[in-house]
C-alpha cells in the first residue's frame, strides 16, 4: 500500500513537470505529452528513466530537487486543510520488545493516513490488557490489537465481537521477524475490521499456511478492495474518518477556511473570481453536430 502511495505521489510530480525541462535540473526527464495520452508501457519507461536520473544526482541535488517539487505542489494546491476531525481510534498495544514500537507504528501510521482514521501504537504491560474492555474504555479505543511474544498463543487470534485481536511474534520469529510482524499487524487489522476477501491474487489476507509465505512479499501491502471493505466496518465500530483535502479543492467545494498565506490567498481569489463569472460569462461549449 505504501508503495502505491509513493507511485501516486511520483505521478503527481511527473504531471506537474510536463513540458520544458527544468533549467536547474536539466538531466531529469519530463513527459513529452500529457499523462492521460500515454500508454502503460510509455509511463513505465518514463518512470524508470526518471528514477535512474534521480539516483544519478548527488544526494544534496536530489534533496534540492525534491524540495522544489514539494514547494510546487504546495504552491499549486495551497497545502492540506481539514474539514472535520475524526472520532474514535484503533489501538495497537505492544507488550513485546523483539520488534521496536516505532516499527509497529510505522506500518500502521501509513494505513491510518490512507484510511484517514486514528491508529495509535502504545507500549503496554500484560496487566494493562488483562481486562480488554477496561483497556478499550480507558484508552478511547474502539478496537485493540495486542502484540505479544510467547511460545503458546497462535500467530493471530481474532475476537471481532469483543473488539480485540492478538498478534504473537513468537510463532514467526527469525531473521525476518520485523517484516513478518508488519505484515501480520496488517492481517490482524483486516480480520478485525472487516477487510478479508480480495479479487487480487495472493493478498496478505489470503491463505498463509507457513510464516515463510510472508517472506514472498517484499513489502507490506494491502489490495485496494480490502482497504475499501474496512471503511464501512470501521464506521460501525465508531471509528469515523476525518475529512481533509487540498486548499484548492476545498475552495472549489465551498468549505475552505479563510486564507492564511499568500499562496492560499491567490487560490481563494482565483477560484472565487471564477465562481462569480456566472452563466453570462461561462465557457462556450459547442452543441453536438446533427447527423
Amino acid at each position: 500500500m505504501k508503495k502505491l502511495l509513493l507511485i501516486a505521489a511520483a505521478a503527481l510530480c511527473a504531471a506537474m513537470s510536463f513540458g520544458a525541462p527544468d533549467p536547474e535540473f536539466p538531466t531529469i526527464p519530463v513527459m513529452e505529452k500529457p499523462m492521460n495520452q500515454m500508454t502503460k508501457d510509455e509511463l513505465k519507461a518514463f518512470y524508470a528513466k526518471r528514477k535512474a536520473a534521480l539516483e544519478a544526482l548527488p544526494p544534496e541535488q536530489r534533496e534540492a530537487y525534491r524540495a522544489k517539487q514539494r514547494a510546487e505542489r504546495i504552491a499549486y494546491a495551497g497545502g492540506i486543510v481539514r474539514k472535520t476531525e475524526g472520532k474514535g481510534r484503533i489501538v495497537y498495544a505492544n507488550l513485546q520488545q523483539t520488534v521496536e514500537t516505532k516499527d509497529i507504528a510505522k506500518t500502521m501510521n501509513v494505513l491510518g493516513k490512507f484510511l484517514r482514521v486514528r491508529i495509535d501504537t502504545l507500549d503496554a504491560k500484560a496487566e494493562d490488557v488483562a481486562d480488554v474492555n477496561k483497556y478499550l474504555l480507558g484508552n478511547d479505543a474502539k478496537a485493540v490489537v495486542i502484540v505479544v511474544d510467547n511460545a503458546t498463543d497462535p500467530a493471530i487470534l481474532v475476537a471481532p465481537e469483543d473488539k480485540w485481536a492478538k498478534v504473537n511474534i513468537g510463532k514467526f520469529k527469525d531473521k525476518n521477524v520485523k517484516s513478518r510482524t508488519q505484515m501480520e499487524l496488517l492481517r490482524a487489522f483486516c480480520y478485525l475490521c472487516g477487510g478479508i476477501g480480495s479479487e487480487y491474487n495472493n493478498p496478505l489476507t489470503g491463505f498463509i499456511g507457513n510464516p515463510t509465505q510472508l517472506d514472498d512479499s517484499p513489502v507490506a501491502e494491502l489490495p485496494i478492495d480490502v482497504i475499501n471493505r474496512c471503511s464501512p466496518y470501521l464506521k460501525q465500530l465508531g471509528v469515523i474518518p476525518y475529512i481533509e483535502s487540498t486548499y484548492r479543492k476545498a475552495c472549489r467545494e465551498g468549505w475552505a477556511p479563510a486564507p492564511t498565506n499568500a499562496v492560499q490567498k491567490a487560490i481563494w481569489e482565483d477560484i472565487n473570481a471564477s465562481k462569480e463569472r456566472g452563466p453570462a460569462n461561462a465557457l462556450p461549449i459547442p452543441s453536438p453536430k446533427k447527423k
